[in-house]
């Protein structure tokens, strides 16, 4: 509910739930790709809301985070609690009491004039991610995003994270160029799976919160040391802690 780039950016992050499989289907078989088509297909299809409807927030939500920064939102706006007044707050909808009926369907009037229904673009946008490196497994191969100075984009992760991160940042392209996500994700899944191993010179951060961090400062050192000389039983704690890399 709301703009269509918010909208289309919460379809994609929502997707990018099916990578872990914290998202999935009864067929147990839900992709990233399949979770967009058919939110976009529902986007074609939109139904009205009464714009009058109250914004009813329960104490008892078990989101107190969301419900306070909705509840401070609309104090700061100064107007009555409405749909027509804060339709466009991110997460809103989670308040609402949308009118679907136990099948799932909309009740209200349909309002095909405003479907999503854009002209489909041939040509790829190119995705500013950041490079990827593929690191050595623990219990599986880790990956690290860098910028162009070799610092670690977040911390390295699983390649589901990796796939998942990828999959929510690429909304716009829907915007831009609509249904390139089609290519875009099989390409980055392909890319990731082919990606040969890297040994990388390694600096840990200090400031981490990860508790492992002072140990294996102690161990490797605060400069740079070869990802090749680290235990094995040490890499997901050196993993933990990344600050920049640098490939050999």
């Amino acid at each position: 509910m709301g703009k269509l780039p918010q909208v289309i950016k919460t379809i994609f992050a929502i997707a990018a739930d099916t990578c872990g499989g914290d998202l999935n289907s009864p067929d147990r078989k839900m992709t990233p790709e399949r979770y967009i088509k058919s939110a976009l297909n529902a986007l074609k299809h939109p139904y009205w809301l009464d714009a009058e409807k109250a914004i009813n927030i329960e104490e008892n939500h078990w989101n107190k985070e969301v419900r306070q920064r909705i509840l401070d939102t609309i104090q700061e706006r100064g107007t009555e609690p409405l749909l027509a007044n804060h339709y466009d707050i991110p997460q809103l909808n989670w308040y609402v009491d949308l009118p679907f009926s136990n099948e799932g369907k909309p009740y209200g009037v349909p309002c095909p004039e405003l479907g999503y229904q854009p002209k489909k673009s041939a040509a790829i946008p190119q995705v500013d991610f950041g490079k990827v490196l593929k690191l050595r497994p623990s219990t599986e191969n880790w990956f690290a995003r860098i910028d162009g100075d070799g610092k670690v984009i977040g911390r390295a992760e699983w390649k589901y994270r990796i796939m998942s991160e990828y999959v929510s940042s690429i909304w716009e392209a829907e915007l831009t160029h609509p249904g390139s996500y089609k290519k875009l994700i099989p390409a980055f899944r392909d890319y990731l799976r082919d990606l040969p191993q890297s040994d990388v010179l390694c600096v840990l951060d200090p400031g981490t919160k990860y508790y492992g961090v002072d140990e294996m400062i102690a161990k490797y050192g605060d400069g740079e040391f070869l990802l090749s000389s680290v235990d094995q039983e040490d890499l997901y704690k050196i993993y933990a802690a990344l600050k920049s890399v640098r490939e050999v």
